[in-house]
């Protein structure tokens, strides 16, 4: 019985360490002095895991080892990817993301009825 209880608490600790690594940044606001962007949203590409940021700009992600591609979005703004983003055994701290807003295109209807 000594055995069991000593194998399933070495088990809960083991699992108590393999914690997720820590990806940091934050997010600037282009078209406003480089202010920061609050309440931008930070996902993962094709999977559902996704943060927003703070009211400073600042997000942190918890993820497992590997690679990954981040979107940061903000209504009215162009989105940015970044590509092979690498999680390993440390914690990973991006530098600032600027987003600036999108580019609007309107059609010239007057011209086609004179």
């Amino acid at each position: 019985m000594k055995n069991l209880v000593f194998v399933l608490t070495l088990l809960v600790y083991g699992f108590g360490f393999a914690q997720d690594n820590k990806l940091t940044g934050s997010i600037l606001d282009g078209e406003f002095n480089n202010e920061p962007l609050a309440f931008a949203k930070i996902s993962i590409k094709n999977t559902n895991q996704s943060v927003d940021s703070d009211i400073e700009g600042n997000y942190i992600l918890n993820l497992t080892p590997g690679k990954y591609t981040l979107v940061y979005e903000f209504i009215g703004y162009e989105p940015v990817e970044i590509k092979n983003v690498t999680i390993d055994k440390q914690n990973v701290n991006l530098n600032e993301v600027t987003l600036k807003a999108k580019k609007l295109t309107f059609e010239n209807n007057l011209a086609s009825k004179g």
